[in-house]
């Protein structure tokens, strides 16, 4: 099993990104699935007689103030909640496995509203790919509204603000500041580097080079520091290799 958490500001292109990795995902032999962290949420809202397509703003308002509600009493509540679906997933996984090897997908969960810092504690344990969206320079619809202010939004408002004690959350960057076929020209670039990362188990053992930290922000790299990293790797060629090994063996007991 495979999971991808998506981070980002409400009407960043989170959803968008979800279902074009979905359809990348299908095509190339696994089975997809997008599991938000609020798919118990909305299913409370949904017996409560709330739907987004009937009144957005009242579906919202309840969400949230019950989302928070429920985070007062536990702030593990609706966490605890998701990682039950996946070892759900996950033990139905294995059983049709054992059951038909041959028709066996490998299934990839797609989360698309990482918002809070104990979710991202959870991609972490589940060994997920975390990827955040930014608008850049965009003006996001309702960028002024007053819902914005809920806590729900303030992770990520602090990650696109350059936040120091934020900026280092996420595995990947990707700015959607211009237009759709842009965007999704941009992310599926992406797409089998970060298939690769997830089948390889490579997600704690990402290259620390400026290039690759650059490609990784959706940023042009600092002239410098790749000198400097060049300059290093020349003079302590063994040194690199060595901390490669490092990293390897730390990824390798990680998912015993």
């Amino acid at each position: 099993m495979m999971i991808i958490m998506i981070g980002g500001q409400a009407r960043v292109g989170k959803t968008t990104l979800a279902k074009w990795i979905a359809e990348f995902a299908y095509q190339n032999g696994y089975t997809p699935k997008i599991l938000p962290f609020a798919a118990a949420l909305k299913e409370e809202a949904e017996k409560k007689g709330y739907s987004k397509d009937k009144d957005a703003k009242e579906y919202r308002e309840f969400c949230q103030n019950l989302g928070s509600e429920m985070r007062k009493q536990d702030s593990e509540y609706w966490v605890n909640k998701f990682r039950d679906k996946i070892k759900e997933l996950y033990n139905d996984e294995q059983k049709d496995l054992a059951a038909d090897p041959d028709t066996w997908h490998e299934k990839v969960i797609i989360v698309d509203d990482c918002r809070y810092m104990n979710e991202l504690a959870a991609a972490r344990d589940l060994m997920a790919l975390t990827i955040f969206v930014s608008p850049g320079d965009r003006e996001l619809i309702d960028h002024d509204a007053d819902w914005r202010q809920h806590e729900s939004e303030a992770m990520a408002i602090n990650v696109d603000n350059g936040d120091k004690d934020h900026k280092d959350l996420f595995h990947y960057f990707i700015k959607n500041s211009e237009t759709t076929a842009d965007y999704k020209k941009k992310v599926f670039a992406k797409f089998e580097e970060w298939f690769m990362i997830l089948s390889e188990n490579l997600v704690v053992n990402l290259c620390s080079c400026e290039l690759c930290v650059a490609s990784r922000e959706d940023r042009e790299p600092d002239a410098q520091t790749v000198f400097k990293d060049l300059m290093e790797l020349m003079l302590n060629p063994n040194e690199q290799e060595t901390l490669g090994k490092a990293k390897r063996k730390k990824a390798e007991d990680g998912n015993s």
